[in-house]
């Protein structure tokens, strides 16, 4: 049985529009592809309005990959750093400090 409804699940049409979804994990996903690929709530919908789950899916994890893929980058090149990424530390550090003392100051 749960076979048969992930198979109907993928064949299903998504049918978005963010007024008449009533599964709130589909609503927060389709915002979350809104907002990473810079699209409007409703081109958005109109885009994935005959679309089936897989393929929405698979959509939005290329999104996220692609919206990833200059984090990931910086983050390669500063642990392969060392140098530079204990200068960024001490300088969060060091503005840290300043705003627990002006914190400190205050109370």
């Amino acid at each position: 049985m749960l076979v048969l409804i992930k198979e109907q699940k993928v064949t299903v049409l998504l049918e978005l529009n963010l007024t008449t979804l009533r599964d709130q994990n589909l609503k927060n996903l389709l915002m979350i592809y809104s907002i990473l690929s810079g699209k409007e709530i409703s081109q958005c919908e109109n885009e994935f309005s005959e679309t089936g789950w897989g393929t929405f899916k698979k959509l939005i994890t290329e999104q996220l990959i692609e919206s990833l893929e200059p984090i990931q980058k910086k983050y390669k090149l500063l642990i392969n750093d060392p140098y530079q990424l204990n200068k960024i530390l001490d300088e969060g550090k060091e503005k840290a400090e300043d705003l627990a003392n002006q914190t400190l100051k205050r109370v």
